[in-house]
């Protein structure tokens, strides 16, 4: 988290699966007005040097197609895409699946 104690300006979010050696992305966030500043690098480096703590050898997330600058990112911190799926969200909600391995 990116917390100054009175106010997030960042977060990510991670889940384990039951048996612990995958986890997924459920989300990462920073303030529109702190964005370009390396903050979800930041965020997202620290959350991947924590998950292999506690057993975790998959991380995979999903991702907009669209979202040219955060699909940079997750390539940029080894993420690779393992496919796509439409309307993973409904109808018109499409996402690319990006794995990294351990």
């Amino acid at each position: 988290m990116l917390d100054d104690g009175a106010c997030l300006h960042g977060y990510a979010l991670s889940a384990p699966s039951a048996d612990g050696c995958r986890s997924w992305v459920l989300g990462l966030g920073v303030a529109k007005q702190l964005r370009g500043q390396g903050m979800a690098r930041r965020l997202m480096q620290e959350t991947l040097r924590r998950l292999p703590i506690d057993g975790v050898h998959e991380v995979w997330l999903t991702v907009e197609p669209t979202s040219t600058a955060t699909i940079a990112l997750y390539r940029s911190l080894g993420f690779a895409e393992q496919g796509a799926r439409e309307g993973y969200f409904g109808p018109g909600n499409d996402r690319l699946l990006p794995a990294l391995r351990h």
